[in-house]
C-alpha cells in the first residue's frame, strides 16, 4: 500500500511538473506574439502593447517588450511650437505623429526652454505666456525681436499687466517745453523724464505742445509701428515729427478712434492712392513706400507685384494641352502679370523624357516684395523643380528629390497590381509602359 501510494504521488508530481511547463511554453509563446507597436494599423491608438499583427507597417514596433521600456513611446515633454500649449508626460510617437515637439529629457515640462514662461509685450497688449506661445504671436509682426518683447524677469500675469499698462500709446508733454519738445510714444519711454503723460491723445490734439496735424506722410519706424500694431501703412506725422493716424482716416486727435474717409475703402487695393494710406489690404500686395512724382516725392502704399515683362524668365504659357491650362514654353511670357509671392520653375533648354541638357539645372524663381530671386537646391539635378499652379491659375513650385535612378532600377513587371492600363500586344511597349507606371507610382509616394 505504502508503495503504490508512493508511486502515485511520484506520478502525480512527474504530471504536474510536465503541466507547468507546457503552461510556460504558452506563456512564453503568447508574449512572443505581442509587441509595443508606434501606432495601431487603422485607428488613432498610440503605443498599445498588443499581437504584433495589428501594429501599423509603416512605424516601429518592438517584439515582446512593454511600451515603457522602449524608445519611441517612452515619456517626456509635448508642445505645439506653432501655439505653444504644451503636455506633461505623453509618450514620444502621440507627439511626434501629431506635429509636436518632443523633450524625452523633462517629462515635467519644467525645465524646457521653450516653454519657460514670461510676460509677452505685443502692441495688442500684454500677457503671461511660454516663451514659444510668444515668438508665435509676432511670427507676422516682422519689426518685432523675441528678445525684445519677451520678459522672462516677470513672474506673474499681475505683474505682466502692470507692464503693459505703462505701454499704453500717447503724447508725452515736458515740463520745460523751453528746453524739449512734447513727443508720442509709450509711457514707459518716459519714466526717467519730469513731466505729463496724455494718454490716447496725439500731440497736435495737445494746444501747449503747438504742433501741426497732418504736416507730412512718410512710413513708420519698427518702434513708431508699435505704437499702432502695423508696419505696412502709410501714416500722417505732425509738424513736431510725431506719428499720427493712416492718411484716409478721419482725424479725432484719439489714437483708438480710427474711422476712414469715403475716399479710402479698407477693403480695396490703395496701390498709389494718394488719398488712402491702408496697405495690404488684399494680403502681401502692397507696402508703404517711397514715390517720385513731377511735383516731388510722396509716400503711397506701393506694389510689390513684379509686374509683367518678365519673359526672360517665365516662361509659361496658357496652354488647353494640360490639367493646369500652362505649358512650358522657350518662348517666354511677357504679358502675364507676377504677383508678390509668386513662383515658378525654370528649366535650362528641353525638360523631360531623357532630353534633359548634361550639366543643365532646375531653378526656381519666386517674386519677393517687387523682386524676382532665383534659387537653386542641391548639386547638380540632384534636386528638381516642381510646377503646380493654384485654382486661380497662380503660379507655385516647389523643388523635390530626383528619383530618376530609382526610376531605373524599377522592374518590369508584366501585371501592374490594381492597374490594366498596361494592356499593349507588343511585349516591349508593354514593359515600357509598365515601367512608366511604376516611376509615376514613385511620384505618388
Amino acid at each position: 500500500m505504502k508503495k503504490l501510494k508512493a508511486l502515485f504521488q511520484i506520478v502525480t508530481l512527474l504530471m504536474s511538473i510536465f503541466t507547468v511547463y507546457l503552461l510556460d511554453t504558452k506563456e512564453v509563446s503568447a508574449a512572443e506574439n505581442l509587441a509595443c507597436c508606434e501606432k495601431v494599423r487603422d485607428s488613432d491608438t498610440y503605443c498599445a502593447f498588443v499581437n504584433e499583427n495589428l501594429c501599423d507597417d509603416d512605424l516601429q514596433k518592438q517584439v515582446g517588450t512593454q511600451c515603457a521600456g522602449t524608445t519611441f513611446c517612452g515619456l517626456g515633454c509635448c508642445w505645439d511650437p506653432n501655439t505653444g500649449e504644451y503636455g506633461r508626460n505623453t509618450n514620444r510617437a502621440t507627439c511626434e505623429n501629431e506635429g509636436g515637439s518632443f523633450d524625452a529629457s523633462d517629462a515635467s515640462c519644467a525645465n524646457v526652454p521653450a516653454l519657460q514662461e514670461g510676460c509677452c509685450q505685443l502692441p495688442s497688449g500684454c500677457s503671461y505666456v511660454t516663451q514659444t506661445a510668444c515668438r508665435a504671436a509676432i511670427t507676422d509682426l516682422s519689426q518685432l525681436r523675441l528678445n525684445d518683447v519677451f520678459r522672462t524677469d516677470i513672474q506673474d500675469e499681475y505683474s505682466c499687466q502692470n507692464l503693459c499698462r505703462s505701454a499704453d500709446a500717447g503724447c508725452f508733454i515736458p515740463n520745460d517745453l523751453n528746453a524739449d519738445q512734447c513727443s508720442f510714444g509709450f509711457r514707459s519711454e518716459f519714466d526717467e523724464q519730469d513731466g505729463t503723460f496724455r494718454e490716447g491723445v496725439y500731440c497736435s490734439n495737445v494746444p501747449i505742445c503747438e504742433a501741426t496735424k497732418q504736416h507730412s506722410k512718410s512710413c513708420l519706424t519698427p518702434q513708431q509701428a508699435q505704437y499702432f500694431g502695423d508696419d505696412d501703412n502709410v501714416h500722417w506725422f505732425d509738424s513736431l515729427g510725431n506719428p499720427e493716424e493712416v492718411v484716409g482716416s478721419v482725424y479725432t486727435g484719439y489714437v483708438d478712434d480710427v474711422r476712414y474717409e469715403r475716399s479710402c475703402d479698407p477693403d480695396n487695393d490703395n496701390t498709389n492712392n494718394p488719398n488712402c494710406g491702408f496697405c495690404d489690404s488684399i494680403g502681401q500686395s502692397n507696402i508703404c513706400g517711397k514715390v517720385e512724382l513731377n511735383a516731388g516725392s510722396d509716400y503711397q502704399c506701393v506694389s510689390l507685384d513684379c509686374g509683367t515683362g518678365n519673359g526672360d524668365v517665365f516662361k509659361w504659357i496658357p496652354s488647353n494641352d494640360f490639367d493646369t491650362g500652362w505649358k512650358y514654353s522657350e518662348e517666354g511670357d511677357n504679358n502675364f502679370n507676377i504677383k508678390n509671392g509668386d513662383a515658378w520653375c525654370y528649366y535650362e533648354g528641353v525638360k523631360g523624357e531623357g532630353r534633359d541638357l548634361v550639366g543643365s539645372r532646375d531653378y526656381l524663381f519666386r517674386c519677393k516684395d517687387g523682386e524676382i530671386i532665383p534659387e537653386i537646391q542641391g548639386d547638380g539635378r540632384s534636386k528638381v523643380c516642381y510646377m503646380s499652379f493654384d485654382e486661380n491659375k497662380r503660379p507655385n513650385a516647389n523643388f523635390v528629390p530626383n528619383q530618376g535612378a530609382d526610376c531605373l532600377n524599377v522592374a518590369n513587371n508584366d501585371e501592374l497590381e490594381g492597374n490594366g492600363e498596361c494592356n499593349q500586344e507588343d511585349e516591349y511597349q508593354k514593359a515600357i509602359c509598365n515601367r512608366q507606371k511604376r516611376c509615376d507610382d514613385l511620384g505618388s509616394v
